[in-house]
């Protein structure tokens, strides 16, 4: 069941990102204008981010059994819950965590334990 769900993930991530390779989560994929962020939610950003991080994962997995989605969700929620108002606004406009954002990008990376 877990690896099926983890399969569906990854799945709907490589349809999402495909090309990404990310430091922090916070580019856009690949061949992605960063406009395509101007209007996304923070909901929207969120599962954005998670995407992101599970292709970056998935494809440097060493184990069918690594449990990188969890750890995608974990960093998703913990990046996104500490963002402020103009830090969403800075990542809709750029694509990218801005300098107050990037800290706390590098510190759920950490808590979450994902690799970098």
């Amino acid at each position: 069941m877990i690896r099926v769900l983890t399969v569906a993930v990854v799945g709907c991530a490589l349809s999402v990102a495909v090309a990404l390779s990310a430091h922090a989560g916070g580019r856009p994929p690949a061949g992605t204008a960063s406009a395509s962020y101007a209007t996304m939610s923070e909901d929207e950003i969120r599962t954005s981010i998670l995407d992101a991080c599970v292709v970056t994962q998935w494809q440097s997995a060493t184990s069918q059994r690594d449990n990188y989605a969890d750890r995608c969700g974990c960093y998703a929620r913990r990046v996104t819950s500490g963002m402020t108002p103009d830090e969403f606004n800075a990542f809709r406009r750029t694509g990218y965590f801005n300098d107050t954002a990037r800290p706390k990008a590098e510190a759920a990376l950490a808590a979450c334990k994902v690799k970098r």
